[in-house]
């Protein structure tokens, strides 16, 4: 495959072109198998000789299908790749090599329907400069009962130290992130019954302080009836003693600190079918997250950290509140007539509420931010139109 986006703005901003190829090669079982792809991007800044390259590509294969599945990787994304233009790219500078070792029975046995078992290794690395960062091993296991209740356990672990060049926000610098280890669970009801629920929760410890992270999710779901159906979730993530990234100052200091997060998500959503090719669905999302810095320290060159007089505050409470409402008519095969209504909240301060309902009653306060979009997607089959003309 071969893909392209060209953006060209007649001198008001920077230009972009990015190129890509993909490809696959399997054995005529499917059973092994190789796959991956390649993108070069071109930056062309106003005012600036030439394009600023990158490139990005990405490589995996191994044995695929059956019972076990042995797969190695490898990616990287030079410090210079940008495709942010007509897509979207959280970072780029590093490269990694990893693998997937897997298990899994898609045949009744025993109490089980089936059985999904998984091992991954991953070491990560800064392209520009060279350096290791994390070495991370996860794994997997899940398996569903014959009357469909579904439980599964995952695990995390960084058994040696890490180097995080991206959260000091500086180029070359890095901050040691200490080893860890996290442990967690899941629960999934019989999702045939009108009424199911959904059980999530894991904790991760750090070797350091008494830095912890914990989470959980509970989200019941109810087909009402054959039209309407109604999913709500809660979740919940609360980091102990954890290390961010504060300021860099005038001096060149760079300065971290010990805070407490607190976030919760909370989300509704809502589908109403009243024809098989027209429905409504409503969701509501409420994110909330508050955090609350104990002490501050500098980053010294070593990627240890030392004390500082540091008088700043950097305590946050931000929310999002967000509410789409989306009516959807397919009147032809491949055609749809999309009409979307948004509703938006954004609050961010450093008073800190403490409570999630004490902090829910505040949000309503601020101004709200609406929008009504209106989309046609037309399917014109060229074929049958040449057949007709003839």
């Amino acid at each position: 495959g071969l893909a392209n986006t060209f953006v060209l703005r007649n001198g008001l901003a920077r230009d972009a072109l990015v190129s890509s190829v993909q490809g696959r090669k399997g054995d005529k079982t499917n059973k092994y198998a190789v796959e991956g792809f390649f993108d070069y991007s071109q930056v062309f800044n106003t005012g600036v000789a030439g394009p600023t390259s990158g490139f990005r590509y990405s490589i995996e294969g191994g044995k695929v299908s059956g019972k076990f599945i042995a797969k190695v990787r490898h990616k990287l994304v030079s410090n210079t790749f940008d495709c942010n233009d007509m897509g979207y790219l959280d970072r780029n500078n590093y490269f990694n090599v990893g693998s997937t070792f897997g298990y899994n029975i898609f045949k009744p046995f025993g109490r089980f329907m089936w059985t999904i078992n998984e091992v991954n290794t991953d070491l990560s690395f800064m392209y520009e400069p060279a350096h290791r960062t994390f070495f991370t091993i996860t794994g997997k296991h899940i398996f569903t009962f014959r009357n469909f209740l579904t439980v599964g356990a995952n695990w995390l672990m960084n058994p040696i130290k890490a180097y995080d060049f991206f959260e000091t926000r500086v180029a070359g610098r890095y901050l040691i992130y200490p080893k860890n280890y996290e442990l967690g669970g899941f629960l999934s009801s019989d999702y045939r019954k009108k009424f199911s629920l959904d059980l999530n929760a894991s904790h991760r410890i750090f070797l350091e302080r008494n830095r912890t992270i914990t989470k959980y999710s509970i989200s019941p779901r109810w087909r009402a009836t054959d039209k309407l159906f109604i999913v709500y979730k809660w979740e919940n993530e609360r980091k102990h003693d954890n290390v961010g990234f504060v300021s860099l100052l005038p001096t060149g200091q760079i300065v971290f600190g010990v805070r407490n997060l607190n976030t919760v998500i909370s989300t509704l959503t809502t589908t109403y079918i009243f024809t098989n090719t027209m429905g409504l669905s409503l969701r509501v999302r409420h994110y909330w997250s508050e955090v609350d810095y104990t002490s501050y320290f500098e980053l010294n060159e070593n990627g240890k950290t030392e004390n500082i007089n540091y008088t700043g505050n950097a305590d946050l409470s931000f929310n999002a509140f967000n509410v789409d409402l989306v009516y959807t008519w397919q009147f032809l095969p491949g055609s749809e007539l999309s009409v979307v209504w948004k509703n938006a909240v954004y609050t961010s301060g450093q008073v800190l509420y403490g409570s999630y309902a004490e902090d829910l009653n505040h949000v309503f306060e601020n101004p709200q931010i609406n929008s009504l979009s209106l989309k046609l997607i037309w399917f014109f089959d060229a074929g049958r139109y040449l057949k007709a003309k003839k």
